[in-house]
């Protein structure tokens, strides 16, 4: 009986030993993975200020081109009413110097 409590009690500590040497690695284990995942996490949110950034900007350059879009059609535009009060005032000239002509 006193072999048997002897021997249970040298496994003990082993066991005990065991135990925190498979808790110490797991808490190791658990931080690594925290580190990894704060370091995924510092990545992402730092994709996510880069790709707003990037979207802002196009924001910026899509109004300038709508702008831009609207300044030419004003300017087409104001050309063809342009050319059309010429080409009348051509045909106006033609048939005056046709009546000339005539005469």
């Amino acid at each position: 009986s006193e072999n048997i409590s002897l021997l249970y009690s040298s496994l003990l500590p082993e066991d005990e030993q065991r135990e925190k040497s498979v808790s110490h690695h797991t808490v190791q284990q658990l931080i690594v993975e925290k580190e990894q995942a704060l370091a995924d996490l510092n990545s992402v949110e730092k994709s996510l200020a880069d790709l707003f950034r990037r979207y802002e900007k196009m924001k910026e350059v899509l109004e300038g081109f709508r702008k831009n879009e609207e300044v030419l059609k004003k300017c087409a535009q104001e050309y063809l009413s342009r050319v059309k009060k010429e080409e009348q005032r051509y045909q106006a000239l033609k048939i005056h110097a046709e009546e000339k002509l005539d005469r």
